[in-house]
């Protein structure tokens, strides 16, 4: 059984999620993927911060990159949504 994993990237650098997170589907990770963008973006914008972190990533547990999610679009939905 594959295991996804996330890992937070800031332009060309990738280092892993903190909270060290460990999937057994590529939806729930996905999911999770987004949960922690939005997160990061909340707390941001709240804190007048830059974003500093560009995506979300989900990769496999032998570095197959599944996907991403651009903490930018999300935070543009987080505000249009208030």
């Amino acid at each position: 059984m594959a295991h996804y994993f996330l890992q937070l990237r800031e332009g060309k650098t990738t280092r892993p999620d903190p909270g060290e997170h460990k999937f057994s589907s590529a939806p729930r990770a996905m999911a999770a993927a987004l949960e922690v963008a939005r997160e990061i973006a909340d707390d941001r914008m709240r804190d007048g911060l830059e974003l500093g972190i560009d995506a979300v990533e989900v990769v496999s547990e032998n570095g197959q990159y599944l996907g991403s999610i651009l903490l930018r679009s999300v935070a543009r939905l987080n505000s249009s949504t208030r």
